[in-house]
């Protein structure tokens, strides 16, 4: 079993243990202390894998390749983390930058993640990106619309985007996927705002204005 030893480090590690931090505060009580050991373990294996970051990379990351897999599989197999939760712990983060009185900057935008198979939930055939525009193309993809966080800009100008909702787009001609409606990505970034709100809400922050960043997909009447 993997533990997270620091005791023969003289260096700090400031963000591991923040990021460590975040996790925790997004711990069940009913979890045991051995399954989210390994959550956290996973958690900083998804910082450093440089391929894609399925289980199995995570896994090789962290040296666990050659290990039996199955008991960290299982870790998902329960409801083990609280995602919305989570997301309230990140929110809060983000408000924490920004100062009491400014308002909640975020940015809308959706982005395709490439699929190869047809019974993925949510996946639909739609225009490749990378087809040049006098020969275009098609091929299998899931639409994910996101919305991130502007955390407060330093003192050399930078801001980071952290996300803080997400969705899939879907159409008649898609895939299922879970509970997620038909939407358009109008109709998509409307319901994501609305559980910023719900969000803002529960921490307490119900009148923090929000000022929302977007192409020209959301200057539509209806938005």
């Amino acid at each position: 079993m993997f533990t997270i030893d620091r005791s023969t480090s003289s260096s700090a590690t400031p963000l591991v243990d923040h990021v460590l931090r975040l996790v925790d505060a997004s711990r069940p009580t009913r979890v045991d202390a051995r399954v989210w050991t390994r959550v956290r373990i996973l958690t900083l294996g998804s910082l450093i894998a440089l391929g894609r970051h399925t289980l199995t990379q995570l896994l090789v990351a962290i040296g666990a390749g050659d290990l039996d897999w199955s008991a960290w599989y299982r870790t998902f197999n329960r409801d083990r983390f609280q995602l919305d939760r989570g997301r309230l712990v990140i929110l809060r983060e983000v408000l924490r930058s920004c100062g009491a009185d400014a308002p909640l900057v975020v940015v809308v935008d959706a982005t395709q993640a490439p699929r190869s198979s047809r019974r993925f939930p949510g996946v639909g055939a739609t225009r490749a990106p990378r087809c040049p525009v006098w020969r275009p193309g098609v091929h299998l993809a899931q639409r994910i619309e996101i919305v991130s966080g502007l955390m407060a800009r330093t003192e050399t100008g930078e801001s980071r985007a952290v996300p803080l909702q997400a969705t899939v787009l879907r159409t008649s001609r898609t895939q299922p996927f879970e509970t997620v409606p038909e939407q358009t990505e109008a109709e998509g970034a409307t319901r994501l705002l609305a559980r910023v709100r719900d969000d803002l809400a529960v921490l307490g922050e119900p009148n923090r204005r929000l000022l929302v960043l977007g192409d020209g997909a959301y200057s539509t009447a209806p938005v």
